[in-house]
Parts: structure tokens; C-alpha cells; sequence
């Protein structure tokens, strides 16, 4: 009987301390622009830096944020759409903002990109 209880505690602790690494990497992690590499794909980052380069299509918004370097920014359609609900209105993003954003770390053309998180996850600061 002792023997199956510190299985069964051995057990319960090991769980705890995999949802709490887990818990953990689902945070996003601030990281400075040059800091970003191709080891950071599929990691959620907290970024911050100035806009360059809009463009939409296909109600899809597109830019660069730029610190010591630049990276692409995606805002797909459908988190562009639950932005404009909430009146956060991407037309009104200029060149030379500056923004705070949460997103996904991905790879596009051999490039690093950032997918926006979500809707909330764009942020426009005072210079």
C-alpha cells in the first residue's frame, strides 16, 4: 500500500510540474526584434516597435514593426474583422507608430513572420 501511494504522489506531482511548463509556454515571452530566430518558430512573443510598409488585401492587414531590425506582421482576416467590431480600426495604423503586439512566431517565404494572437493583442503607443 505505501508503495502505490508514492506512486500515485509521484504521479500527481509530475503532472502538475508538466501543466505548469506548459502553462508557461503558452505566455507570451518579450523578446527585442533582432532577438527573433528561426529557433523562436511556433513561440508566442510580446514585441514592440515602429510601423513601416502597411498594406491589405483580401481583408488581411500586412507591416513591418522595426526596432534594430524589421519583421512582417500578418493581421488575417478574421482577426481583422473582430478588430473593426471592437472599434479598433486598422485603417487608422500609420507609418511610424508605435506598437506593442503579441503573436506567433512563424516562417513564410524563408522569412520570420509574427501572426497576431488575437484581436486585443495589438496595441498603438504614444511615441
Amino acid at each position: 500500500m505505501d508503495k502505490l501511494m508514492l506512486l500515485s504522489l509521484f504521479g500527481a506531482v509530475l503532472g502538475m510540474l508538466a501543466i505548469l511548463a506548459i502553462s508557461r509556454g503558452m505566455q507570451p515571452q518579450e523578446m527585442k526584434i533582432d532577438s527573433i530566430t528561426a529557433g523562436d518558430i511556433g513561440r508566442i512573443v510580446a514585441i514592440r516597435g515602429k510601423v513601416s510598409g502597411i498594406s491589405g488585401r483580401s481583408g488581411s492587414y500586412f507591416f513591418n514593426v522595426c526596432a534594430a531590425k524589421c519583421l512582417r506582421v500578418a493581421i488575417f482576416g478574421n482577426i481583422a474583422k473582430r478588430m473593426a467590431e471592437s472599434s479598433t480600426n486598422l485603417a487608422d495604423l500609420k507609418n511610424g507608430n508605435v506598437v506593442a503586439l503579441e503573436g506567433v512566431v512563424r516562417e513564410y517565404k524563408e522569412e520570420l513572420t509574427i501572426d497576431l494572437l488575437d484581436y486585443k493583442s495589438l496595441r498603438v503607443q504614444k511615441k
